[in-house]
């Protein structure tokens, strides 16, 4: 169901697509420091985990977004990009399966700080400020999760928060669209995946196991050139 909400989509990237390469303007420098801001439709792949007493729990995610900002550098007479980056993530819970308690809600929130290393190279001849790229970035994501549940003894943990830090790593591909001479509008698809993690349960207050997290997100954003 995901995979087919982010190809509906893609229409939308091609029409946008299409507009901003029938505007006649320069084409945006391409070397020096820039930054850049944006945001997006993100997905989180279900997390299973270990409960207290149910054993093995999945929870399902919706509502989810992602935006960001970020300074880089692009050197000059090479496509190389260096940049650091801060992406915030958020999701609702939406289903836990495969538990006792009585689920009432809850959230899952993200705070990345990553370093990404990009090639992009514009394309040859009329089509020159269209600009594809693709890129990987390494970094540490602090999350926040927790749920609201009441357990069988008739506890309701609202409001009870695990915060961990845990390594990162995404990879990005997408086109950027100069508009004016400074400033490009870029879009494109990114997928950011976390290590596997140990988070407290908000009932037992003891920490469990949880698989990696990761995230896909379509994005659009703007890049200003200095």
């Amino acid at each position: 169901m995901r995979q087919r909400q982010a190809r509906r989509l893609m229409p939308l990237f091609m029409i946008l697509f299409l507009f901003f390469s029938s505007v006649p303007c320069a084409l945006a420098g391409d070397d020096g420091w820039y930054i850049a801001a944006g945001g997006g439709k993100a997905w989180f792949a279900n997390d299973r985990f270990l409960g207290a007493i149910s054993g093995d729990i999945t929870q399902t995610f919706g509502g989810e977004f992602g935006i960001n900002g970020a300074v880089g550098y692009a050197f000059r007479g090479n496509p190389l990009r260096l940049e650091g980056e801060v992406y915030v993530f958020r999701g609702d819970v939406t289903e836990l399966r495969n538990t006792l308690t009585t689920f009432m809600g809850g959230s899952d929130r993200h705070v990345a700080g990553m370093a990404n290393l990009y090639y992009q190279h514009a394309l040859r001849g009329p089509a020159g400020r269209t600009k594809p790229y693709v890129g990987a970035g390494i970094g540490v994501d602090v999350e926040k999760w927790g749920l609201d549940l009441i357990t069988a003894s008739g506890v309701r943990t609202g409001g009870r928060f695990d915060t961990r830090t845990f390594f990162a790593y995404q990879i990005k591909a997408g086109v950027a669209q100069a508009v004016t001479s400074r400033l490009d509008v870029v879009a494109g698809y990114r997928y950011f995946r976390t290590q596997k993690r140990e988070l407290n349960s908000p009932s037992a207050q003891i920490a469990y196991p949880h698989s990696a997290q990761a995230i896909h997100l379509l994005e659009f954003g703007l890049r200003w050139n200095w």
